[in-house]
């Protein structure tokens, strides 16, 4: 299976994170299985250097922040953790499809409304004018 670009550059990324971790905690809670894939399947061309004491968040892809989620969620997470981390995915996606039923195109037409011009105005109030007469006289 072919990892994309972005997904390599992602696991480049996780690697990099997890390598400022205590190795002997990693060892212990990440099987070891995982770690050989992210190193298996990161970027040999893509470089991540980070300085521990300036990392910000920011600086990771939305893949990595994912990747790094889930090993959170599935190794190091609490119940209570869990459970957070479930309700606020169940948010997001209600969220994001409430921004998409939102996004809904409605057909509108614009009406188009002829005005009648000031002689054609004239015209009709005078037979207007002659209709009324008419049926008075009657």
């Amino acid at each position: 299976m072919k990892i994309n670009d972005k997904m390599q550059i992602a696991y480049t990324q996780v690697d990099t994170v997890l390598n400022f971790y205590n190795q002997d905690l990693l060892a212990i809670s990440i099987p070891q299985e995982v770690r050989d894939y992210i190193r298996k399947n990161k970027s040999k061309s893509y470089q991540f250097n980070i300085n521990a004491n300036e990392f910000k968040a920011d600086m990771l892809t939305a893949e990595s922040v994912s990747v790094l989620l889930w090993i959170f969620e599935n190794y190091f997470a609490t119940e209570k953790q869990k459970e957070i981390i479930s309700n606020w995915e169940y948010h997001n996606i209600n969220f994001e499809n409430k921004k998409v039923q939102n996004k809904e195109t409605t057909n509108q037409e614009l009406v188009c409304v002829q005005e009648e011009s000031f002689i054609i105005k004239i015209i009709n109030k005078i037979k207007l004018i002659f209709k009324i007469r008419k049926n008075t006289d009657e």
